[in-house]
């Protein structure tokens, strides 16, 4: 369908069109065949494009809205597994929902590096060191970096929670160009999770404090 092509966005559609019509293409459709060097077959090829846009677009705020839905009521629904868990599923009536399980070998490392940060005084970077000597890896790549223990230290989810919109998509005009950036949420929100949390509230709490 001539709507799948005008999924990107409306900036695309242009460009499509314009290709299509410079090259000579000929689109041949289930329904229909667009020869764009006509006027009218142009506007409708181009009118089929804006209506997959606009549908792209509204499924996405569907799916955006029962993610938010999921989330509000404790259930984890994000792609990327927090170190210290894995991917579970719990009963809701007839329904299975997403939550997070303990990984007990991973949680051990969570509960060292809080509690070396916490009450040895050991710094994030002091604590990449000790790992690597350790012979303990992270989930991705060989060596522990500093950055990925700051994460850890500020992630909610370790005391049971989830969290709503903590990073959000903005975007910015660069050199005429709209680029799109993933920005900290000052006014995220944090709700009651289903899964067990890792960390208790007093040491999260003592922990982000040092960061601050």
């Amino acid at each position: 369908e001539c709507a799948r092509l005008g999924r990107p966005d409306l900036e695309e559609i242009g460009k499509l069109s314009k290709l299509f019509r410079y090259t000579n293409t000929i689109i041949i459709t289930p329904q229909r065949m667009f020869d764009l060097r006509d006027e009218y077959d142009r506007e409708q090829f181009e009118r089929e494009l804006m209506r997959g846009n606009d549908y792209l677009e509204y499924t996405k705020k569907i799916l955006q809205r029962g993610k938010e839905i999921s989330l509000r009521s404790g259930w984890y629904v994000n792609a990327v597994i927090p170190y210290g868990y894995t991917r579970a599923w719990a009963d809701e009536g007839k329904r299975k929902r997403p939550t997070l399980a303990i990984v007990e070998e991973e949680a051990r490392v969570v509960r060292m590096i809080f509690d070396w940060y916490v009450n040895e005084g050991i710094g994030a970077m002091k604590i990449c060191q000790r790992l690597n000597a350790m012979g303990i890896k992270p989930r991705k790549g060989d060596i522990w970096k500093k950055s990925t223990i700051v994460r850890m230290l500020k992630n909610e989810h370790y005391i049971g929670k989830v969290v709503i919109r903590k990073h959000i998509k903005v975007n910015t005009v660069e050199d005429l160009n709209i680029t799109k950036h993933c920005v900290f949420n000052p006014e995220y929100e944090t709700i009651d999770g289903k899964h067990p949390a890792i960390i208790d509230e007093l040491t999260f709490q003592k922990a982000n404090n040092k960061i601050h």
